[in-house]
């Protein structure tokens, strides 16, 4: 782990946030992770690099130890890629980290994430303690139409299916207890490894952390775009199953949310 050179605690700890905020990054990816780093910086926000695993080249003996592809495969119906596995693998051990240091809990940033002032109040209010897991960032989602106040300006709404996107999430150590338990081994991509309404999880609304807007390929997509198009057709004995059932209800009664502009302006 690295820490930004603002690390040294101010007098007036209120300056600071509660809990760590955490980089996924490459070590490889200086430039990548460079405007996030300004931007942090910019704020007053301290931060730590939690460099992840690069799997553009494939996975060493020991990490494909650790990961189940047969079960990967039948989870996502096509073959996830290296660059998948290790993008998971690089979110556990920040999973790890929280549980390893005992801490309360940790907010999570991927390199490419976009925040804004909006962002650096919402980590110095302290808000997201109340929560098992908040997602800063997220795709279409379906949740549960009874708002939880956050702060001036923003709400909280517990999910009612796990949307995608792992841009920018905080978690608190229950939480990151059950994604490792979840990840071991690794045999799904990082967002999600289970259903997160599972957890108590829930959205902010608006959001607070955006990601590049679309036609900007992060490391993952290239790998997996030459793999989508062996994507089965989903097979029909998903109907026989108490998961299928209890989605397709819940996204009956939820309201659905989709991908907005964040604030990071």
């Amino acid at each position: 782990m690295l820490t930004n050179s603002q690390s040294t605690p101010s007098a007036d700890d209120m300056t600071q946030p509660h809990w760590p905020i955490r980089i996924i990054t490459l070590e490889s990816d200086a430039a990548r992770r460079a405007p996030l780093m300004q931007r942090l910086d910019e704020l007053g926000l301290t931060y730590e690099l939690s460099f992840g695993i690069d799997g553009r080249a494939g996975l060493s003996p020991e990490l494909e130890a650790r990961i189940d592809r047969v079960a990967a495969d039948r989870r996502r119906l096509r073959p996830l890629t290296d660059a998948e596995f290790a993008c998971s693998m690089s979110h556990r051990k920040i999973y790890e980290t929280i549980i390893a240091r005992n801490e309360p809990g940790c907010i999570v940033l991927e390199d490419d994430a976009q925040v804004g002032p909006a962002f650096a109040a919402f980590v110095h209010s302290g808000a997201y303690a109340e929560f098992p897991m908040l997602l800063l960032d997220y795709g279409a989602a379906y949740v549960w139409r009874t708002p939880v106040p956050l702060g001036p300006g923003l709400v909280a709404h517990r999910l009612a299916q796990t949307p995608d996107l792992a841009t920018g999430y905080t978690l608190d150590r229950t939480a990151a207890q059950a994604l490792l338990r979840a990840t071991d081994p690794v045999c799904n991509v990082a967002d999600w490894p289970l259903p997160l309404e599972d957890l108590g999880a829930a959205l902010v609304m608006p959001r607070l952390v955006g990601h590049p807007e679309k036609g900007v390929l992060s490391n993952i997509d290239a790998a997996r775009l030459i793999l989508e198009a062996q994507r089965r057709s989903k097979p029909r004995t998903r109907y026989l199953t108490t998961a299928y059932w209890r989605r397709f209800w819940a996204k009956k009664r939820a309201l659905r949310l989709r991908d907005g502009p964040a604030q990071t302006g």
